[in-house]
C-alpha cells in the first residue's frame, strides 16, 4: 500500500513535471442546498482531494444547531490540531532535510528517521 505522498511524488515524476510541494488546505463546514451539513475537513491542493475530516456529520449537524453548544465551540485543541495538519507536509520535508545533514548516530537525527519511517509507511490493511 502506497500513501498519499508517495502517489502524489510517483504521479509528479510519471508526469515529467517540477514536484511542487504538497499543499493542504483547511476547509470550514458548509450548509448544503438542501439543508445538510458538510464537515469541516482538509483538502490536498490544487485538485480539493480530502485528506481528512475534522468532525463527523453529527458533530457538524449540532454545530449549527446548538453554535455555543459542545460541538460548536473550536477549543484551543481543535485549532492547534488543524494548524498541525495544515503544516504536515513542511514539517516533514524539513526533518527529512535535516536528517540528511547530519550525523547518523545522533539520537535526535535517529528520532528523527523514526518519524519520518511513521509518517511515511501505511498502515497494514484491516481488510
Amino acid at each position: 500500500m502506497t500513501t498519499l505522498t508517495d502517489r502524489y511524488e510517483a504521479g509528479v515524476e510519471k508526469a515529467g513535471v517540477r514536484a511542487e510541494p504538497l499543499r493542504f488546505r483547511y476547509v470550514p463546514r458548509e450548509v448544503l442546498e438542501d439543508g445538510g451539513v458538510y464537515p469541516a475537513h482538509i483538502v490536498l491542493e490544487p485538485r480539493d482531494l480530502i485528506v481528512c475530516y475534522l468532525e463527523t456529520t453529527y458533530a457538524a449537524e449540532q454545530a449549527l444547531k446548538e453554535p455555543d453548544g459542545l460541538f460548536g465551540r473550536e477549543t484551543e485543541h481543535s485549532m492547534a490540531m488543524r494548524s498541525l495538519l495544515l503544516a504536515a507536509p513542511d514539517l516533514l520535508g524539513a526533518l527529512k532535510a535535516i536528517c540528511s545533514e547530519f550525523a547518523q548516530t545522533h539520537p535526535l537525527i535517529v528520532a528523527g528517521r523514526a518519524a519520518i519511517a511513521k509518517a511515511t509507511t501505511p498502515e497494514p490493511s484491516h481488510d
